[in-house]
């Protein structure tokens, strides 16, 4: 007992102690502090409202969600995105502010929950904090996009020590500025054609000075550039229109660059690694009754080509996919792509979905697809318990399998997303009252069930009577026919002898079938 006691405290005093020898530096100052990070399962956790608080990425510390309170949900927001965590699970989403475009990001651990706060993996900060990431030994070092600005964007005016290279363009965008966590950058020439360098700082210790330089990776030759962080692209742009590049990191951790898609669009947009939404602006007329003239506006037209350029689906949708930050509880990963095999679309009002080759697997004939009329966390798109999406038709909201099917017809007001009680139910308002959808239908198919039944069994016992019935006249026919033949070709006292047998067999018909059959 006294062997084991001993081995318990000194396993709770590495335990206490562990975290201590890690030296813990985030955006140049060592803020080495036990409550900072935890370790579980062979992996250090920082608490996400630590890090807000350390870092210099302007973020704002947020519990619950957008929409409601949840002590198991937390958020970090800044002007130009909103990252969302939910305990227990390794999935985070980020909302782009001015897009509201919605990216899904997998982590290798899960977000914890330790004495009413919120973790997240320190090997997530990259992803969910826009924070470059090392870790070596006992050390972790942490620096946001905003300390790394710092360290390479001085004004030389005043201090005269540090020379920047002139060619980084600073004045980016955000989206832009998240190259900076590979200590990438954008960077143009005298023509100001734009490209990617990677940054770099060198000290001279004789002149005190110290020199920011860029190494390009991507020649200036574009007069555009926009980073994707999600699938590590760029959108580029030349006088030809936009194009895909993809920046790789080969086996030597140096960045290579491949081209997806040369610059020939108007617009385009990557909705997974191989495929692209492309848009072209097309002119059409305007409808206004009261107009005596000819009138046109531009309006954009969308279609899909895949990773060689080859066409998905032609450009003449108004619309492709949804918008995502509207169904946020619903479980899906990409506006684009429902269950990784749907694409909806919408052409003249009127929505559908087409499979991942553009052929058509749900006809365009509803007015919407989803109800979003609640809030991101209570709208509906898909029941993954009936296997359905929701769509409308006729201003009422039913649910349909994707071959077209009904689950349940277009009879809703509304369907949504109730959460209480930690239970997950999918309501629909029908005549004024609530249904639960799961429910309603397994219902309908027990009543279905029962009535089939009777019928079976209604025709079952029907012909089973009408064979007795058949077979008890040729018995009887047979009866009378022996008994007759007999009446004939016997004597006297076997006439006799056959009237009373005849007398017994009308008494008791299974007897005359007896008697009958012996004969």
């Amino acid at each position: 007992i006294a062997v084991i006691l001993v081995l318990i405290l000194g396993l709770l005093a590495v335990a206490m102690g562990m975290n201590k020898n890690v030296t813990l530096v985030v955006d140049g100052k060592n803020v080495t502090k036990s409550n900072y990070l935890i370790k579980e399962n062979d992996e250090y956790y920082i608490g996400i409202k630590d890090f807000v608080n350390l870092t210099n990425n302007n973020y704002n510390y947020k519990n619950g969600n957008k929409d409601m309170e949840d002590e198991n949900k937390c958020y970090i927001t800044n002007t130009y995105e909103s990252t969302f965590f939910e305990v227990g699970s390794n999935k985070i989403y980020k909302v782009l502010e001015d897009t509201q475009d919605v990216e899904y990001y997998e982590l290798d651990k899960p977000i914890i929950k330790k004495e009413n706060d919120i973790y997240m993996p320190i090997s997530a900060i990259k992803t969910a904090g826009n924070a470059e990431f090392k870790q070596e030994k006992n050390k972790i070092e942490v620096n946001s996009i905003g300390y790394i600005e710092s360290l390479f964007n001085v004004d030389t005016d005043k201090n005269k020590k540090f020379v920047k290279d002139e060619s980084i363009v600073w004045d980016t965008t955000y989206s832009n500025k998240k190259l900076l966590k590979d200590r990438l950058v954008v960077i143009k020439d005298d023509t100001e054609k734009l490209g990617v360098g990677l940054v770099s700082s060198t000290y001279d210790k004789k002149t005190k000075k110290t020199t920011v330089s860029t190494q390009q990776v991507i020649t200036p030759k574009y007069t555009s550039v926009q980073y994707v962080e999600k699938y590590k692209s760029l959108i580029v742009e030349t006088e030809a229109g936009k194009g895909i590049v993809q920046l790789v990191v080969d086996e030597n951790g140096q960045f290579k660059v491949k081209t997806k898609i040369d610059p020939q669009y108007e617009e385009i947009k990557l909705i997974n690694e191989k495929l692209y939404l492309i848009a072209e602006n097309m002119e059409v007329e305007e409808e206004e009754e009261t107009s005596t003239s000819d009138k046109t506006k531009v309006i954009k037209k969308y279609g899909i080509i895949d990773e060689n350029g080859n066409t998905i689906l032609p450009t003449e949708y108004n619309q492709i996919g949804i918008n995502l930050v509207d169904y946020t509880n619903n479980g899906i990963d990409n506006g684009y792509i429902i269950n990784e095999k749907y694409i909806p679309v919408c052409k003249n009002k009127a929505w559908g979905l087409v499979d991942l080759s553009g052929k058509e697997v749900l006809k365009l004939s509803y007015e919407a697809i989803g109800c979003n009329e609640t809030n991101s966390t209570s709208n509906v798109l898909v029941i993954p318990e009936l296997n359905g999406i929701v769509v409308k038709k006729d201003k009422l909201y039913g649910v349909v399998n994707y071959k077209g099917e009904t689950i349940v017809g277009n009879i809703a007001s509304r369907i949504y997303i109730d959460s209480t009680n930690d239970k997950r139910v999918y309501t629909m308002i029908y005549n004024n009252s609530r249904h639960d959808i799961v429910e309603y239908v397994n219902n309908k198919k027990k009543k279905e069930t029962p009535a089939n039944n009777t019928t079976k069994n209604t025709t079952s016992n029907t012909t089973s009577n009408a064979t007795n019935s058949t077979a008890n006249k040729a018995s009887n026919n047979t009866t009378k026919t022996t008994n007759q033949t007999n009446a004939t070709n016997t004597t006297n006292a076997t006439k006799t002898t056959n009237g009373t047998a005849n007398k017994t067999n009308n008494s008791t018909q299974s007897g005359t079938v007896v008697i009958n059959k012996a004969r």
